[in-house]
């Protein structure tokens, strides 16, 4: 290989870093991801004082996607996954076979932790973080509705 050979080697792979993404991936070939992301940050549009709304996998415990007011630090999101994967798999869930949960809220004075699954064997969670003076009625049923259109791939 020349010293022209590995220049031009060089240029090709720095006009590639400076092309846009959309240039070379198709979008619309993202659009489940892109759904998730909608269904996440519509939800947390439609109610002022929710500060958070991620999407999970409780096997990897890991937040796949998230929509929130301000930055969230990796270690938030990775509490709200372990707390979300002990009331879905912990213990306590394990107690009551015959009715596993798929709503679980952690409140305290200021916020409520807000978890739901659309099946008790789903490994999909919606994680939300709300103020108080979220109406959490409505927002649990706004909630049901994004997962279940989460879980079934349909907008």
């Amino acid at each position: 290989m020349s010293v022209r050979d590995i220049w031009q080697y060089i240029l090709q792979a720095f006009l590639v870093a400076l092309t846009p993404v959309s240039e070379y991936i198709n979008i619309n070939d993202l659009g489940r991801t892109m759904t998730i992301a909608d269904e996440i940050n519509e939800l947390r549009e439609e109610f002022d004082g929710c500060a958070l709304v991620a999407f999970a996998d409780l096997t990897a415990k890991m937040v796949l996607l998230k929509s929130s007011e301000k930055k969230i630090p990796q270690e938030n999101l990775d509490h709200l996954c372990a707390e979300a994967a002990v009331l879905f798999k912990g213990a306590t869930a394990r107690l009551n076979k015959d009715a596993a949960p798929v709503t679980a809220i952690v409140a305290d004075g200021e916020k409520s932790n807000i978890y739901l699954r659309d099946t008790a064997d789903s490994e999909d969670v919606l994680c939300c973080v709300c103020g108080n003076e979220v109406d959490l009625t409505a927002f649990l049923a706004a909630a049901r509705t994004r997962i279940s259109q989460i879980a079934s791939g349909n907008k």
